[in-house]
């Protein structure tokens, strides 16, 4: 398909990146608060 209004896939591959790696940042900075929250709460008697 050469339309007019065509996007290039590598710029619609490069908006995804773009949109996921924060949520995967954030995702791995909260996972290691939550396990290490769950551990030290797990060790309170």
């Amino acid at each position: 398909m050469n339309g007019v209004c065509t996007t290039g896939q590598s710029m619609v591959i490069a908006g995804a990146l773009m949109s996921v790696i924060p949520l995967i940042g954030a995702f791995l900075i909260g996972s290691r608060h939550f396990i290490a929250n769950l551990a030290a709460g797990a060790l309170k008697f």
